[in-house]
């Protein structure tokens, strides 16, 4: 009894250790960009050039290039005529960012985002952040379901049998378990034993009537 607690004792805790490394490789990573000076041709990058996050992401821009850098979004006459791109949220922008530093940007309101090195200028350096829309969150789709369960729920209580005025008209008992037939029989019953009580006491009363002229009293008192 003992070993068969133990053996199922480790075995419990050799599942949870398991568990860990998984737990762990799936926990993703903050969206990062790395500003370079290891591009294959440009002095100096933004890797990866183009990022797609989801609404409410942080971004990360990490200096690794050896020299300072600043990051901002895009507009027509600090980017070359180029634009900010189409996303709806506001305007953002670093202070300097020296090397071995690190800037982060929370991104509100889907679409594009084009940023640049204002030091460098747009030509050498640029990137574009692409946002997308946030998945409908749980509770909201639970909402929902429930209402529709609860509609479909009342819709069917409504057109249940017996409890229309075409259902009653048809003969179905009504919901409330009341039956008309019974109603009308038992009705019809309390008349006829009251009629018949009746005839029974004008019997009695013109026998008692009769029974004088008859002699059967006197027999009696006899």
């Amino acid at each position: 009894m003992r070993r068969g607690l133990a053996g199922a004792a480790i075995g419990l805790a050799g599942f949870a250790i398991a568990l860990v490394p998984v737990t762990a490789a799936g926990a993703a990573a903050d969206p990062a960009v790395t500003i370079s000076a290891s591009c294959g041709g440009p002095t100096f990058c933004f890797t990866p050039s183009t990022l797609t996050i989801t609404d409410g992401d942080t971004v990360t821009w990490t200096n690794s290039s050896g020299t300072d850098h600043f990051v901002g979004r895009c507009d027509p006459a600090g980017c070359d005529g180029a634009s900010g791109g189409t996303g709806t949220g506001p305007s953002f922008g670093s202070s300097i960012i020296p090397d071995g530093s690190t800037f982060s940007h929370t991104f509100h309101g889907a679409g594009t985002y084009t940023y640049f090195c204002a030091i460098h200028g747009y030509a050498a350096m640029h990137g574009v952040i692409v946002v997308t829309a946030a998945p409908p969150s749980t509770t909201a789709t639970t909402a929902t379901t429930a209402a529709s369960s609860t509609t479909a729920h009342s819709a069917t209580t409504a057109s249940a049998p017996g409890s229309t005025p075409d259902s009653i008209a048809a003969g179905t008992p009504a919901s409330s378990g009341a039956d008309p037939a019974l109603a009308h029989t038992g009705h019809d019953t309390g008349g006829l034993l009251a009629v018949g009580i009746a005839a029974l006491v004008l019997g009695l009363a013109a026998w008692g009537g009769c029974t004088p002229r008859r002699g059967v009293l006197p027999r009696l008192r006899r």
